[in-house]
């Protein structure tokens, strides 16, 4: 995973610089941050199993949604 934002970060510092690519009026560094720390986010899988289980409970009472059942146990013995 590292390696493919290492390239990202460089393609973000390469628009950064450029003028024809928006270069000093928009912030790609700080989008490139943005992305990088809410995928790391979305790779936590306890995390994101919390969140579905979470979610199930809100919605319980409407009967078209369905969300499946995350077996958190296998998440935790990694």
């Amino acid at each position: 995973m590292s390696f493919f934002l290492g390239n990202l970060k460089l393609i973000a510092e390469y628009f950064q610089r450029s003028e024809t690519l928006g270069g000093p009026t928009r912030d790609w560094i700080g989008i490139y941050e943005e992305c990088a720390k809410i995928l790391y986010e979305e790779i936590d899988y306890v995390n994101e199993g919390k969140n579905a289980d979470r979610f199930r409970r809100d919605f319980r009472n409407i009967k078209w949604v369905r969300v499946p059942v995350c077996f958190l146990l296998v998440l935790f013995s990694k």
